[in-house]
């Protein structure tokens, strides 16, 4: 029953990185290089993705009376009808389509492999805890709603970027140091 939702980003994160670090693995293929030519793909693709949230309801916003409200009026989609709604898969577009541009002025000048896969991580994990704030379909809250499971999951998955980030750096760093001096 796909129709009623349930499916998050994170989880499909989860799944197709399992998957792709098999098949990284299975060929002897550069795992950071792979991730670093999928990054900008991945921006785009969640972009596109957020449109059929629109088209079907889901991940819908809370009450607004911002001019650019917008309200749900199919019976079947999975958003509640004749309320005006943030439209938070419009924002999420922008955001994703905001990360893919950051993406592309960053692809040129990465340092190291896997930067640009890295920069992904925490531009989206920022993008995606700023729009929950303004959404309110049923996806799992604590501290009496003012954090949600993908608010924390995101501030992992920032923290783990930042982690990684450094420590590529400084290895990198430490190669040129070492190459310099041969």
């Amino acid at each position: 029953m796909v129709w009623h939702g349930g499916f998050t980003v994170y989880g499909g994160f989860l799944f197709a990185g399992t998957a792709g670090i098999w098949y990284v693995r299975k060929h002897r293929l550069d795992g950071w290089q792979v991730a670093d030519v999928l990054a900008p793909a991945l921006a785009l693709g969640i972009a596109v993705g957020r449109l059929g949230c629109l088209a079907s309801g889901d991940s819908y916003g809370k009450v607004t009376d911002a001019p650019w409200a917008i309200t749900f009026t199919d019976p079947r989609s999975m958003a509640p009808m004749g309320l005006p709604l943030h439209p938070t898969q419009i924002y999420a577009v922008i955001g994703a389509l905001f990360v893919f541009i950051l993406l592309g002025y960053w692809y040129h000048r990465k340092r190291f492999k896997g930067g640009l896969f890295l920069i992904f991580m925490m531009a989206y994990a920022v993008e995606r805890s700023f729009v929950e704030i303004f959404r309110n379909d049923p996806r799992g809250v604590y501290l009496n709603g003012l954090v949600s499971t993908s608010q924390i999951i995101s501030l992992f998955v920032f923290l783990a970027g930042i982690w990684l980030y450094l420590k590529k750096s400084r290895e990198q760093q430490a190669h040129l140091r070492i190459s310099n001096s041969l």
